[in-house]
């Protein structure tokens, strides 16, 4: 009797195990590019204009500016790394000039660092806005990185130690700006606030847990629940079991890979800081195709279906190999990630945000919260439905003004940023309006 109960009981173990671990790997797929081939084909020209403005800093694109498009700048986050390091957070500031419509924050997505953002700060900033900011988060881009090794494989990993500390960061970046500019550069009334992907959970984040001076925000693509695909096991045909539990996205699927790292971690199987599945750390632009099509029943490319603003934000990272490239998730970033998810719908959370949500931190005038969701129709990388379920959430616990633009996005990819010109500039009427 006992030999029964102890190999049921070791089926049934190496049944979630294998489960648990299929669930992780399938989460980790959202935000990875496979490998494969790329075609080749010349940028265009204002892609190469662009990219020399964020590589120099200075105007060598006939644009007609006359002081430097961009500049770098650094604060030390009051943070620091489990080990009592500091955190050095890097931001761009991008314009010298106030602009007449406002300034603008922006808290970039995962692996992004915030020279992706050059075109678009520069079309805004012909629009009126200025001076516009976008931050590097911790462990990406130019801020420190979180893993101290000597290799660049370690430093490219995805990992945060919470995800809080993304919102308290942003929070210290708003600060440190506010305080640094000033009003020579900023009017505390047209201060605007603009998230991607998990820059918008981060946004989102920082919002319901920091006073803050912003009034309107635009949210594309935000991480408000994450996508989990069933790619994966579908491929190696694993037990039925592990299919069921990791097919589909809703909160079930959430509670159950954040149930697996959780006990993984405990059990000495893996450590927060390894990858969830293994990545090859190459940044050739070669080595990540833009091609549209599937490869094994995934897309290769789930970002944009303009291969110019693709080939851009590729060779940023080309070029910056040292400081810049992000390779992919951890299960420490996982774990984490789905916990902050799970944080956005808590009645504390909402009560905190009702309260930051009507004041403005640096005038102290009465304000009232409006958030715009850019919501992408080829989304592959979050979960629609948890945008859908945060704006109506929105609505009614805070009685206020959240707005879900689909019509204009159905043909877009996760980021409307670097998408084809129909698309953003649909994105940058967007802004007008709701900036405005």
């Amino acid at each position: 009797m006992i030999f029964r109960w102890a190999l049921k009981t070791f089926k049934q173990g190496s049944l979630v195990f294998i489960a648990s671990l299929c669930l992780t790997v399938n989460f980790a797929k959202a935000f990875d590019i496979c490998e494969g081939h790329f075609a080749p084909f010349e940028p265009s020209q204002k892609q190469v204009q662009m990219l020399e403005l964020a590589l120099t800093g200075s105007d060598k694109s006939n644009f007609g500016q006359t002081v430097p498009f961009y500049s770098q700048h650094e604060f030390t986050s009051a943070h620091p790394k489990a080990d009592g390091q500091a955190v050095t957070i890097s931001y761009t500031r991008f314009g010298t000039e106030k602009g007449p419509l406002g300034a603008l924050f922006i808290s970039p997505g995962f692996r992004e660092t915030s020279l992706k953002y050059t075109e678009l700060a520069y079309d805004l900033l012909q629009k009126g806005y200025g001076p516009i900011y976008a931050i590097d988060h911790r462990g990406q881009g130019q801020s420190s990185r979180l893993i101290d090794d000597e290799t660049n494989f370690e430093r490219h990993k995805g990992y945060v130690e919470n995800f809080d500390f993304y919102a308290n960061d942003f929070a210290g970046f708003v600060e440190h700006v506010t305080q640094a500019d000033g009003s020579d550069l900023l009017d505390p009334e047209k201060l605007y606030l603009y998230g991607h992907s998990m820059g918008g959970l981060i946004a989102t984040r920082y919002l319901q847990d920091h006073s803050n001076p912003f009034e309107k925000s635009i949210l594309t693509s935000p991480m408000l629940k994450i996508a989990l695909p069933p790619a994966v096991v579908t491929k190696i045909q694993l037990f039925k079991a592990g299919r069921a539990l990791s097919t589909g996205t809703g909160y079930f699927n959430q509670f159950i890979s954040k149930a697996a790292v959780f006990i993984m971690k405990n059990m000495g199987l893996i450590k927060w800081t390894d990858y969830v599945h293994g990545i090859i750390n190459h940044w050739r632009i070669e080595d990540h195709p833009f091609s549209q099509q599937t490869f094994n029943g995934e897309p290769t490319n789930q970002l944009t279906s303009d291969p110019h603003r693709y080939w851009f934000q590729l060779k940023i990272q080309e070029l910056h190999p040292a400081n810049i490239p992000i390779s992919g998730p951890t299960f420490g970033w996982v774990y984490q990630g789905v916990l902050s998810t799970t944080k956005l719908f808590k009645r504390s959370s909402w009560k905190r945000m009702l309260a930051h949500a009507k004041t403005n931190s640096l005038s102290g005038k009465e304000k009232s919260l409006r958030i715009a969701i850019i919501q992408a129709g080829r989304e592959t990388v979050v979960d629609n439905r948890g945008q859908e379920e945060f704006c109506q959430a929105f609505n009614d616990q805070m009685d206020g003004s959240c707005t879900i633009y689909r019509n204009e996005f159905e043909n877009s990819e996760h980021e409307p940023h670097i998408e084809r010109d129909s698309i953003r500039n649909s994105l940058i009427n967007v802004i007008l309006d709701e900036f405005n």
